[in-house]
């Protein structure tokens, strides 16, 4: 590797961090578990924290990795009774 390549790979795991950083500043605690997706998996994954988060969008070379707004929390006959906290809205917008 390049030096260069080196510091843009070191500045993408700086940027998706603080990223991560801010999207778990706007949730509400427990912050985790909590569910994520990235392509590689191609399935939700439990983690215990945003480390290990990290671990898996790395993994994916950052492509189409998600957070889920809400923990996991399934104490009651596997149903999550985390109350809603957050709205998500999808503008689509034509040109």
């Amino acid at each position: 590797m390049m030096l260069t390549e080196i510091t843009t790979a070191i500045g993408k795991e700086t940027t998706i961090k603080e990223n991560l950083d801010f999207i778990l500043n706007h949730l509400n605690n427990p912050l985790f578990p909590r569910k994520i997706m990235t392509r590689a998996l191609g399935h939700q994954k439990e983690v215990l924290d945003a480390q290990e988060a990290l671990a898996y969008f790395k993994a994916s070379n950052y492509e189409d990795c998600r957070v889920n707004a809400y923990p996991s929390y399934t104490e009651y006959q596997g149903i999550n009774l985390t109350s809603p906290s957050f709205i998500m809205i999808d503008l689509d917008l034509r040109l």
